[in-house]
């Protein structure tokens, strides 16, 4: 068996695990708008759902429901930690995010809490794939956010 260095995923040919399962019909479609490439990157990073936990310091029942936009819409603090994780923008991520939970009804106040709870770490994404500390860039993330 092949070894592999742990800062890099897996080959795609030799990817471990399930394919995902699908997003609940309850997720509404501002939910969708950012879990749907939250989960693209997944998919196309090699990381495994382990991966994803063991990086994000999440439960694996946790991130198994964000990315299945399943139970309760997620604060910001295990988003941000899941999109840190496989490089992904914060910034336009969260205007998403944040859209979103009003449509799921969160409130302005538990809204602001939750970005608050992790405005003092770096806002820059880490790359898992990469050695590289250069910011990962992706032109999909200068989409117009919708509005609720």
């Amino acid at each position: 068996m092949p070894s592999f260095d742990a800062a890099q995923p897996p080959p795609h040919s030799v990817r471990r695990g399930r394919p995902p399962a699908p997003i609940s019909p309850g997720a509404g479609p501002l939910h969708r708008a950012w879990l749907e490439p939250v989960r693209s990157v997944h998919r196309t990073s090699g990381l495994t759902l382990d991966d994803l936990v063991d990086r994000s310091g999440y439960s694996k029942t946790r991130i198994s429901e964000l990315l299945r936009g399943n139970g309760y819409y997620p604060a910001w603090e295990i988003t941000f930690s899941v999109i840190r994780t496989l490089g992904i923008p914060a910034q336009p991520m969260r205007r998403l995010w944040a859209a979103a939970a009003r449509e799921a009804r969160k409130g302005p106040e538990w809204i602001r809490q939750c970005i608050e709870q992790v405005a003092h770490q770096a806002e820059g994404p880490r790359c898992p794939t990469r050695l590289s500390p250069t910011p990962c860039t992706n032109p999909m993330w200068n989409t117009p956010v919708p509005s609720s």
